[in-house]
């Protein structure tokens, strides 16, 4: 699995576009399904439902159960891959969010997605909100304060911000943190691997990731790979401390040594 170039240019630009960084993060690592299937996959769910408005919309989306919330299996990393999520027809509200987005923007429709603490919603931008993974029940703002506060209580502080319609790095960080968490709770680490390398990506002046992508793949046997890792994260700069810098070009020998 190399890295992540496609999507490592993408979010390097100053606005990414939303449905190509959510590809991107779907297809990486993943030979098996290519770029076009996806945005083929989204034309067929928009050519098979009528939406006049945003209210028919939702509804042909979700209130007659063509896409779910998957309550039993949330944590799967499944619900954090496009394709997957338009096959199944099971989601987490991140992703089903996404998918209303992106089959709104299909029929001229400007939906967005509300970033709450939490959970996410589905916005117009104008007052109006709809959470997804609830069968779409349509929302206005009072109703999203009560709906975090049943789901949390006083935990989470209320934001109005957070009911306006987040930018497409927003979207990403916050995806890609979901199918993180995903993949090491069910313990994938073909997943984690994806997911961190992703995450490098988003996060290029922080070493940490890198430092766990080279940890995995040591865990994993795929010891010349862990070696070039912590050796090219002790050449690009990141590393202050020389010695620091040189303890990885030494732990990055001694795995290649592992090889013979």
């Amino acid at each position: 699995m190399g890295e992540p170039e496609w999507f490592r240019s993408l979010v390097a630009g100053a606005d990414p576009d939303l449905e190509a960084t959510i590809t991107a993060i779907t297809t990486y690592g993943r030979p098996e399904i290519a770029a076009a299937e996806v945005s083929d996959a989204l034309d067929r769910l928009a050519d098979s439902v009528d939406a006049a408005d945003t209210d028919a919309l939702i509804a042909a989306l979700f209130g007659a159960g063509r896409l779910r919330g998957d309550r039993m299996g949330y944590q799967h990393p499944d619900n954090n891959l496009l394709d997957r999520v338009l096959a199944r027809g099971l989601g987490i509200p991140m992703s089903l969010t996404v998918v209303a987005v992106l089959v709104g923007r299909r029929h001229g429709l400007e939906l967005g997605v509300a970033p709450l603490p939490g959970h996410i919603l589905a916005t117009t931008g104008t007052g109006v909100l709809y959470d997804v993974f609830a069968g779409g029940e349509r929302l206005d703002v009072d109703g999203a304060r009560v709906r975090l506060e049943t789901m949390f209580g006083p935990a989470l502080p209320w934001r109005d911000e957070a009911v306006e319609p987040a930018d497409t790095m927003t979207i990403t960080r916050r995806w890609v943190a979901n199918l993180t968490n995903a993949s090491a709770t069910t313990g994938d680490r073909s997943s984690l691997l994806r997911a961190l390398r992703l995450e490098s990506c988003l996060t290029p002046a922080d070493p940490s990731r890198r430092m766990l992508v080279a940890r995995l793949l040591e865990q994993t046997g795929a010891f010349d790979e862990a070696a070039s890792e912590l050796e090219a994260l002790a050449t690009d700069g990141l590393i202050d401390d020389p010695d620091d810098a040189a303890e990885l070009v030494r732990r990055g020998a001694a795995l290649r040594a592992r090889l013979n």
